[in-house]
């Protein structure tokens, strides 16, 4: 695994990734002094952007539909959680733009490459509102398989413990013990 945002994995048979460029910045207000330079003042985090940069060669590694997977994912307007492949969890992210450049067209105008371009941009700590659902972001073939066995189990019964049988209460039983024993 190289990477992954959400549940989708940037691996080498889905969607290599060559390149990442990330850029972090800082919010500084300024405030204008006489006879002085200015002065700053931290205010806190900015923009933090990843671009990741790849190629796939549809007859030897991935295929358009893992470029569709990630338009779903960012028309969806929901955060991501983004992944290296370390394990380092970065934090929700959204995708802000997919390009990608199709060449070397067969003769039915298939490219053999497709250079793409994803960028991200961290989203707020505090706004969980907005986090995607994992399964949303899961290759169509995994979300085929968990759709399928999602449904497969709701039209299982819920196991439990057999039904008890009902009761009478005993002085009913005693009662037809009794008038089954009396003589007539």
């Amino acid at each position: 695994m190289l990477m992954s945002l959400g549940l989708y994995v940037f691996q080498l048979k889905s969607a290599p990734i060559s390149k990442i460029d990330r850029t972090t910045k800082q919010n500084w207000a300024v405030t204008q002094r006489v006879g002085k330079r200015p002065a700053t003042q931290h205010i806190g985090p900015s923009d933090d952007t990843i671009t990741l940069t790849g190629a796939l060669a549809p007859e030897i590694t991935g295929k358009d539909i893992e470029l569709e997977t990630l338009r779903d994912m960012m028309r969806s307007g929901k955060a991501w959680i983004l992944t290296t492949g370390t394990g380092q969890v970065l934090g929700p992210w959204i995708i802000l733009e997919i390009k990608e450049t199709r060449r070397h067209l067969t003769n039915l105008g298939q490219a053999r490459f497709i250079d793409f371009t994803l960028s991200l941009r961290r989203y707020g700590e505090d706004q969980t509102s907005e986090l995607g659902a994992p399964i949303d972001s899961a290759p169509p073939d995994l979300r085929l398989a968990l759709g399928n066995q999602q449904q497969a189990t709701s039209n299982v019964p819920q196991s439990g413990p057999p039904p008890r049988p009902s009761r009478r209460p005993v002085s009913a039983e005693r009662s037809e013990q009794q008038s089954a024993q009396v003589p007539l």
